[in-house]
């Protein structure tokens, strides 16, 4: 295990024919260091010990930009999530706000590969809200009300005068 190898993922495997097979493998022992496996297999060959590839995906990092926002207004959380394992694999991250589930989205990720995954979200009552990517923090979100409109002066339009034209009494 000080490879980071658990006993259960131990696989033997026997070279037949130009190709590696894996053997169906059993842990029989472990101790001292040391795991104890047993196969059975098909014939007398090559064999190696190896280890099962598994897909190891996880959260790396999250932030929220900006963290404050206004009512209604939306904010950004973004999350690197890698895949630090040996085999391809999905999973799903979840967007958590004060410790509840809000929203998730699926992730697929090769050996090796990591990816970058947003959510927006905005709220609809003021307050502080914590908000993480799984179990990596993105920080405190701050939503304040929204600003009172300042009414906006409304000029009021000052009569112009008409002229009126002098009638001569055409009679004179």
């Amino acid at each position: 295990d000080e490879r980071g190898v658990a006993p259960e993922d131990v696989v033997v495997y026997r070279y037949h024919d130009g190709t590696w097979n894996a053997l169906e493998t059993s842990v029989q022992n472990t101790g001292d260091g040391t795991v104890s496996v047993t196969v059975d297999s098909p014939g007398l060959s090559t064999f190696a010990v190896g280890a099962t590839k598994r897909p190891s995906i996880a959260v790396t990092d999250a932030s929220a930009d900006p963290t404050t926002v206004t009512v209604g207004e939306s904010t950004t959380v973004t999350a690197t999530v890698a895949n630090d394992g040996t085999a391809s694999g999905s999973t799903t991250v979840s967007l958590v706000v004060d410790g509840t589930d809000a929203t998730s989205k699926s992730v697929t990720l090769d050996a090796g590969e990591s990816t970058t995954v947003t959510f927006d979200v905005s709220f609809e009552s003021t307050g502080e809200y914590e908000v993480a990517v799984d179990d990596a923090g993105a920080g405190t979100l701050t939503v304040e009300p929204e600003p009172t409109p300042t009414p906006t002066p409304t000029e009021t339009p000052t009569p112009t005068p008409t002229e009126s034209a002098d009638t001569e009494d055409a009679t004179t």
